[in-house]
């Protein structure tokens, strides 16, 4: 069980519009699932994206700064030295 599901759950209020509850009820029917369930799922899968995204940003940063980066035609060049 990870850590995030021994701790005191705290409840959170949010509002859907009729056509996005309509779309999170079938997508928990389809599942035999909870909209809680849909919820959870879906803000960890999109919280996940988004520090994947913050720490690929700041990696690229970070190369351009220490110059650890290839142009475009270097890059070009380098793919046609794998095609021969």
């Amino acid at each position: 069980m990870s850590s995030a599901t021994t701790q005191l759950a705290q409840v959170v209020s949010i509002r859907f519009a009729p056509d996005m509850l309509a779309r999170l009820d079938e997508a928990a029917a389809h599942r035999a699932c909870t909209r809680s369930e849909i919820i959870k799922e879906a803000v960890a899968g999109h919280l996940d994206n988004l520090f994947w995204f913050d720490r690929a940003v700041r990696q690229g940063l970070d190369d351009l700064q220490a110059n650890r980066v290839a142009s475009h035609a270097q890059g070009k060049n380098a793919e046609r030295g794998r095609e021969q």
